[in-house]
């Protein structure tokens, strides 16, 4: 029997391409779970009338927009509500799936995890240990770490979850724009859970996955004002060179898989990255 599969979506870009990419690679979901923006924060009349208004209109969005994306996938939409709330954990009960891929950046409550019997998976568009976060692209051009993603086990940190595989993203000319280096991530992530999630529909076996041993500090996205001093760097030739210096440390051609057991850095990381070791 295939593994049951639930999608978690914010029906962003990322997870619409994603969800869309890997149907059409051949994985099909027992049901996509949509949420729902975050929650109105504030206080006084102008929020109490948007806290009546709001629910209503994501209902009016999901059926209008967001369901009939999915339905012509094909996969089964259900509106979750808030991430983490009661109505989700109770759909994914109903549901019982084997294995939650979460297509949104959200941060998932152990009551949540848990209700995936072999695990949840992300997609994470840095290399883990090293860079964790977001907008991760551009701190690792700062760090010394190459562009790359990692697809692990989310557990009750932050990008802290046993890795399943990572890949360097394959550079091949000096000059990138960042935003360039940010879209090829995402095709790469969806990549890379569509052969380990082929891996699994064929097999049935669940992905090995290695502890993470050590713990790098947690990156933010930068402040707009920010933004041209990495893209700078992602135009001087800084993700060639890196990718140059780290892939004698892969598998080589196609996929550029790391060693699973390559914890430590290869090459000295910026003082700023400097880890503490997990007890």
């Amino acid at each position: 029997m295939p593994p049951r599969l639930v999608f978690l979506s914010d029906h962003s870009p990322y997870a619409r391409l994603l969800v869309s990419e890997l149907v059409r690679r051949g994985v099909r979901f027992d049901a996509v779970l949509v949420v729902r923006p975050t929650r109105l924060s504030g206080t006084g009349l102008k929020y109490w009338l948007g806290s009546l208004i709001w629910p209503t209109r994501a209902w009016l969005r999901f059926y209008r927009h967001q369901k009939p994306f999915y339905a012509a996938l094909p996969a089964r939409a259900l509106l979750a509500g808030d991430m983490n709330s009661a109505r989700m954990q109770c759909l994914l009960q109903q549901l019982a799936p084997d294995y939650l891929v979460v297509g949104c950046g959200k941060i998932l409550k152990p009551n949540i995890i848990e209700t995936a019997k072999c695990g949840v998976f992300n997609c994470h568009p840095g290399l883990l240990p090293w860079m964790r976060g977001s907008g991760v692209v551009a701190h690792s051009l700062a760090r010394g770490v190459p562009v790359g993603v990692t697809m692990h086990y989310i557990d009750a940190g932050i990008d802290t979850g046993a890795l399943i595989e990572r890949r360097l993203l394959p550079i091949t000319k000096a000059s990138h724009e960042l935003d360039e280096l940010e879209r090829a991530t995402h095709e790469l992530s969806v990549r890379l859970l569509a052969d380990v999630l082929l891996s699994i529909v064929q097999n049935g076996q669940k992905p090995v996955a290695t502890t993470q041993t050590v713990r790098f500090p947690l990156f933010r996205w930068p402040p707009k004002e920010e933004r041209p001093t990495f893209d700078s760097l992602a135009q001087s030739g800084c993700a060639l060179e890196l990718f140059e210096a780290w892939k004698p440390f892969t598998d080589g051609e196609p996929d550029w898989k790391l060693s699973p057991d390559l914890m430590e850095a290869p090459f000295a990381l910026d003082e700023t990255a400097s880890r503490n070791a997990l007890t």
